[in-house]
């Protein structure tokens, strides 16, 4: 009889110790996730990571595999760990599809999968050919510097500022290179293209 308060006792104590561990590593995973932070958050900017949605604030991290969206009147700006910026504008969605970054070569992979709305992508430290966006009816590989991104369902138009990107549409399977700032390509969920010209 008297090992059962005892015995009671330990059980409890364990299964605390089992939830903080669980805590712990579940902070562990998104401690290995994390690619970056919110350095500007307005109005209702939200994020879905594993299954659970939560708002986004300034300061907040954001983890590779998230989903982060806006609503009406509402912005974000991510800042990456090699100081790649990406702004959303209102009404847009975009999922942080995967983020590998060594600082010490400079060199890693950064790929984002714009779903809907408004988007400028500036890139980082890493190398120039290391950055990937998908859009519904197009590929993106980045060249530097800064692009804007207009997503549609059904079509996407990629702007550059400076310097360079080849859009590939998802349907043709062919390729266009956009070389000169203020140019920008439009992209058909059909495969027509229309571009470059001058935006």
């Amino acid at each position: 009889m008297m090992d059962k308060p005892w015995s009671f006792r330990r059980s409890l104590s364990l299964l605390v110790l089992a939830l903080i561990v669980m805590q712990g590593g579940r902070a562990l995973a998104q401690a290995d996730n994390n690619i970056g932070v919110a350095s500007g958050a307005k109005n209702k900017v939200e994020g879905v990571f594993n299954g659970k949605t939560q708002t986004i604030a300034i300061g907040n991290n954001v983890f590779a595999s998230e989903v982060v969206r806006t609503g009406t009147d509402s912005l974000a700006q991510l800042l990456f760990l090699d100081q790649t910026s990406l702004s959303v504008a209102p009404q847009s969605q975009v999922t942080l599809d995967r983020f590998v970054y060594d600082p010490s070569r400079g060199a890693g992979t950064v790929a984002l999968r714009a779903t809907v709305g408004a988007f400028r992508f500036i890139t980082g430290t890493q190398n120039a050919n290391s950055y990937q966006l998908e859009t519904p009816v197009a590929t993106i590989s980045v060249r530097g510097t800064i692009l804007d991104i207009l997503v549609f369902a059904d079509r996407t138009i990629v702007i550059v500022q400076e310097g360079q990107a080849t859009v590939t549409s998802l349907q043709s399977r062919l390729s266009y290179d956009l070389t000169t700032p203020g140019t920008a390509l439009i992209v058909w969920a059909g495969g027509r293209v229309e571009g470059p010209i001058t935006w």
